[in-house]
């Protein structure tokens, strides 16, 4: 699943498709991802599995302890919280934990867990939520480092002195506007 989610170069649209193919591993009727918004201090849900839902874009404050996404995102591992005392399914909220921050949680709803299954269950989505944190931390970083380099181009090409990069042949690898209009080279 978290190999398929780099595939797509597109973190929104790469976590919508693993929604749904953890609902069919887990056997859950939902599945959210919550992206943790540091300045805002709260989670804003970035994908889910169920088709109608309009809650794009719904935050909850990290510090609400109603909501097991945001409670989970302070916790060390995985854990299993039952729906309703009568309830046959549960509420599975996984931490998504980077290098160094919290980067938000996976939260299954209404899983059915088998009686005695639970630490299995546990291990295996704690699994998942570190191949999937290690690959919304890669898909982070190589949009920051795109953006960089769309911006250092923006500048150098920005620059009003004829500017020329070559290679160590003598051939020219990359040249600005400024020397390719005086050349009258594209």
């Amino acid at each position: 699943l978290s190999g398929n989610l780099a595939a797509t170069l597109n973190l929104d649209g790469g976590l919508e498709t693993f929604c749904h193919g953890a609902n069919r591993l887990f056997g859950a009727d939902r599945t959210a991802v919550w992206m943790h918004d540091r300045r805002a201090r709260s989670l804003v849900l970035h994908a889910s599995s169920d088709p109608g839902a309009t809650m794009r874009d719904s935050r909850v404050s990290v510090d609400d302890p109603t909501a097991p996404a945001a409670v989970a995102m302070r916790r060390a591992r995985a854990e299993i919280v039952q729906a309703k005392s009568d309830s046959p399914t549960s509420v599975v909220a996984i931490p998504l934990r980077g290098w160094r921050r919290a980067l938000g949680t996976l939260v299954f709803e209404e899983v059915r867990v088998e009686a005695g299954g639970e630490l299995d269950l546990l291990d295996r989505v704690d699994e998942l939520g570190r191949q999937l944190s290690a690959a919304i931390e890669n898909m982070q970083l190589l949009d920051d480092v795109m953006r960089s380099r769309r911006e250092l181009e923006n500048t150098f090409y920005s620059i009003a002195h004829l500017v020329v990069v070559y290679d160590r042949r003598g051939r020219i690898v990359h040249a600005n506007e400024a020397f390719a209009s005086r050349l009258k080279q594209t």
